[in-house]
């Protein structure tokens, strides 16, 4: 298998037809051109290592996956409950937007007394960010003050938060890969379910 690829944790196999493995501890993710091929695969690594076959995927790392004919629906509905139950917004007031339009922040605000809590949740919403870009830019401007975070800091976060709780319904949603190449205009439907106000008009590709 060939392992000299961008992401240490994925192994692509090509010789005899296509197989890909993505391992991480314990948790492996086979997919391949050929149901015989995996199989045997499976047989392979079952002489060598103990392991479970749970069939076709359905959880992986956190992120819920469903299949249909032609596209791959990933969320992490149930991951983002986890964060705001971890934070103690589980029950909080929705906001319609993760950041104000301008942002401001008082620059003399003292430091937050478990700054080990905001790196945690900040983390948790960076990995959040791989089903639901909308929180992309939200979530990168609060990340650069990890070393020392604020009270003003953490209130943004709480913001955030409160975006999230929201917009739960939209996350059950929010993401499919499909087998062909994605358009203009669904890209843009994709983002006026998150944001009503995002653009109906694109430049440039993607």
């Amino acid at each position: 298998m060939d392992d000299d690829l961008p992401d240490p944790s994925l192994f692509v196999h090509s010789i005899h037809g296509s197989i890909a493995l993505i391992l991480y501890v314990d948790d492996m993710l086979l997919t391949d051109s050929s149901t015989t091929l995996v199989i045997c695969f499976i047989q392979i690594l079952s002489r060598e290592f103990f392991m479970k076959d749970l069939g076709l995927i359905h959880h992986f790392l956190g992120i819920e996956i469903s299949l249909t004919t032609n596209s791959i629906h990933l969320s992490q509905s149930h991951y983002a409950l986890t964060i705001l139950d971890r934070s103690s917004m589980l029950h909080c007031k929705p906001m319609s937007t993760p950041l104000e339009a301008k942002v401001t922040v008082a620059m003399d605000a003292p430091s937050i007394v478990d700054p080990s809590q905001y790196r945690s949740i900040v983390g948790a919403l960076q990995y959040l960010t791989l089903t639901r870009p909308d929180l992309s830019y939200s979530v990168d401007y609060v990340s650069q003050f990890m070393h020392n975070p604020t009270v003003s800091y953490w209130k943004l976060v709480q913001r955030i938060l409160r975006y999230l709780r929201g917009t739960i319904d939209i996350a059950n949603q929010v993401v499919d890969i499909f087998t062909k190449p994605i358009t203009k205009a669904a890209l843009a439907s994709f983002f006026s379910q998150i944001v009503p106000s995002a653009p109906t008009q694109f430049a440039g590709g993607y």
